[in-house]
C-alpha cells in the first residue's frame, strides 16, 4: 500500500492512515501531529509584526513520527518531504526540506518544533532579509 500524503488529510486525520501506522506490527505508539498556528509573526528587518487574524484558514503544519513526514500547508501551497527528528528534553524540532505539491522545483525549509505540552512553533520564509514563525497548539491522532 502506498503512503497517502499528509498534505490531503486537512482538517482531520484520515482513519486509514492512523489504521495503516498501526498495521506495521510495533508497539511503539506512533503520533501524528496535526499542528494549527493561533498568532503568526512576520520578520524581516528590522522588526517582527505580530498578526492574529486572517491566516489561520490557509496555514497548518502536519507531522508523522512513523516516518518522520512533514508536511505544511501556506498561502503558497501545500509542501511535503522527509524530516530528521531532534529531540530534546522539552518535545521535539522536526527540520525538513518540503517540496511543493505537484512541483519538483519549488521547495521551502521548514522547521517544526514541539512541546511536550503540544505547543508548536513553526519557521519557514527563510531568508537573509527575514523569516516568518506560526505558533499555536497539536492535537494528535494515535
Amino acid at each position: 500500500m502506498g503512503r497517502q500524503s499528509l498534505i490531503r488529510l486537512g482538517k482531520r486525520v484520515n482513519v486509514c492512515v492512523v489504521a495503516a501506522l498501526m498495521a506495521h506490527g510495533t508497539n511503539v505508539r506512533a503520533e501524528i501531529y496535526d499542528c494549527r498556528p493561533e498568532v503568526k509573526y512576520e520578520c524581516s528587518w528590522p522588526a517582527c509584526e505580530r498578526i492574529t487574524e486572517g491566516f489561520r484558514h490557509a496555514e497548518y503544519f502536519i507531522f508523522s513520527e512513523s516516518d518522520e513526514t512533514l508536511a505544511a500547508c501556506l498561502w503558497t501551497g501545500c509542501y511535503e518531504g522527509v524530516s530528521t527528528k531532534y529531540m530534546h528534553p522539552d518535545g521535539f524540532t522536526a527540520v525538513g526540506r518540503l517540496q511543493k505539491d505537484g512541483s519538483r522545483d519549488e521547495a521551502k525549509l521548514l522547521s517544526l518544533s514541539v512541546s511536550n505540552d503540544k505547543r508548536f512553533t513553526a519557521i519557514w520564509n527563510h531568508s537573509g532579509d527575514g523569516t516568518t514563525l506560526d505558533m499555536g497548539i497539536c492535537t494528535s491522532a494515535d
